[in-house]
């Protein structure tokens, strides 16, 4: 568990890991606080001194959210590895479920289950992350078959996947070079290493603030290097033979209508930014080129009247 400044959740968070009803022996919950400038570690520390299943980790200094993620899988001793932020929450059975899955199937990389989506107050409002026919059932499926479904939404939420010490070496660290994606670059890249499985049955909530990534201009950036990222993993998976052609056009469809889309809603406000998801658009499949050429000449418009209103 990476921490920074969680106390209004934390205590909940630990206790639907620590809870009774999670029924999983062998469980170490490992907490790497990240210099927070509030009771966080405080809180943690009274829970580690009644639970010794927890143990506490104080950074000294502020390590961002990558660094951290990485020093948790470092400092872990276990062979099974799982995400639990401050404000999310693990349901019972997800350790022992998931855990059987790996357990059972020696070649999964990574297992990811139903995650419902939970507001600031803890009420549910979605029940399911991924709500399509193929995420309705239990399932394990290979870089060639689930490459294209991963390019078109990002399938894991993080508390929602348990995955293996061994596929954190071979797919990680979680990368520094985006500051949005890191995770779904490295569940990406976990699925190249081998088969990934999913289990239907809810057992994971992820907290959705009113204040995450509010502003439009985040969003935007958020959006491009999520594409981003996919790009380069979809390119690695092909040069490794990993993603058989039709897979890969698939996914490449995937991630232009994603650049497209995106592309439109940032054109007004961050042209640029809009010319470069149309450019990785017309990268992805270049059939798409009038509609391309489209939004290009929609682009230049916004940003000469951008240019335009600020002379006057």
């Amino acid at each position: 568990m990476p921490t920074y400044d969680g106390a209004r959740y934390v205590r909940e968070a630990l206790e639907t890991a620590l809870s009774p009803a999670q029924g999983f022996d062998g469980l170490e919950v490992v907490v790497v606080d990240d210099a927070s400038t509030d009771g966080t570690p405080d809180i943690v520390e009274g829970i580690a001194a009644a639970d010794p299943r927890v143990r506490l980790f104080r950074n000294e200094k502020n390590l961002g959210i990558v660094g951290n993620w990485n020093r948790c899988c470092e400092l872990a001793r276990a062979p099974y590895l799982i995400f639990l932020h401050q404000d999310d929450r693990h349901l019972p059975g997800i350790y022992a479920r998931t855990a059987a899955v790996l357990d059972r199937e020696p070649a999964v990389r990574y297992v990811h289950v139903r995650t419902r989506l939970i507001d600031g107050e803890g009420r549910v409002t979605s029940e399911a992350w991924l709500d399509d026919e193929r995420h309705r059932r239990d399932f394990v499926a290979g870089a060639g078959d689930y490459f294209p479904t991963a390019a078109a939404k990002d399938p894991v939420l993080m508390p929602g996947a348990l995955f293996r010490r061994e596929t954190f070496e071979r797919a990680g660290p979680f990368s520094t070079r985006f500051a949005f994606a890191p995770d779904y670059f490295f569940w990406l890249r976990g699925l190249l290493e081998g088969p990934i499985a999913y289990l239907a049955e809810p057992l994971a909530e992820y907290r959705f603030h009113a204040t995450q990534l509010s502003a439009r201009f985040q969003k935007a950036v958020a959006r491009e290097e999520r594409i981003r990222a996919a790009a380069l993993a979809l390119d690695e998976g092909v040069a490794r033979g990993l993603i058989p052609p039709a897979a890969a056009r698939e996914a490449r469809a995937h991630l232009a209508r994603r650049s497209l889309k995106a592309a439109r809603a940032c054109a007004r406000e961050q042209p640029d930014l809009a010319r470069t998801l149309l450019r990785r658009a017309y990268e992805m499949r270049p059939l798409s080129r009038l509609s391309v050429e489209a939004l290009v000449a929609r682009t230049r418009l916004a940003f000469a009247r951008r240019k335009e209103a600020g002379a006057t």
